[in-house]
């Protein structure tokens, strides 16, 4: 029926049912919410997002698998501004200094990269270098094959450098063997451990 033909009033609200005290209530809820989100911002318990980190993101496996690549790829010492492995590994172990098989390989690439440098006196202080991560590595896990190892393999190029005197070398020598031994009792399949005996 036309309105206007009734009498009746128009009216142009809609008619829509009051409140529905439901979403009165998630309403509310989500005020609340809203509210101790802002307080928890506000005292340091929640961080924003895209808010920056206070350390480094890269995780230490990261520099790993760069120092492994490195190593495998023989950039074992770079140039001015290069990253080699040493650099690599170093910056692992400045994220997890107790991880004892790093100290080995750093001192394994430590003992390869000190062919590479020109004088006696620079090849001994990288081998000495070498010999201060090698013994880490042993402090942290003296009964790992790999970690004797590698010792035997420092003492032996630390032996054969020419500013090495004649009875630090037969000592090193000894202690090499004694590694290498060590290393062979602690895991026979180790096949660094039969090469640097041998």
């Amino acid at each position: 029926m036309n309105p206007k033909l009734s009498g009746d009033r128009i009216s142009f609200n809609n008619q829509r049912s009051r409140s529905n005290p439901y979403r009165l209530m998630l309403w509310f809820g989500l005020i609340l919410a809203g509210l101790w989100l802002v307080w928890q911002i506000n005292s340091g318990t929640v961080e924003p997002l895209n808010f920056a980190t206070p350390v480094p993101t890269r995780s230490a496996e990261s520099f790993v698998e760069e120092a492994r690549t490195l190593f495998a790829s023989g950039k074992l010492q770079g140039s001015a501004g290069e990253v080699d492995a040493i650099d690599a590994y170093q910056e692992s172990l400045r994220l997890s200094p107790d991880d004892y098989s790093l100290w080995a390989e750093l001192a394994r690439a430590q003992v390869y990269s000190s062919a590479l440098l020109s004088t006696d006196e620079a090849r001994l202080t990288r081998m000495n270098e070498a010999m201060a991560s090698i013994d880490q590595a042993k402090e942290l896990n003296p009964d790992d094959s790999m970690v004797r190892a590698i010792r035997a393999l420092v003492l032996d190029w630390t032996a054969t450098n020419p500013l090495t005197s004649d009875e630090d070398r037969e000592l090193y020598l000894s202690q090499a063997k004694e590694e290498a031994v060590r290393a062979l009792d602690l895991d026979p399949q180790n096949s660094l451990a039969l090469t640097y005996y041998a």
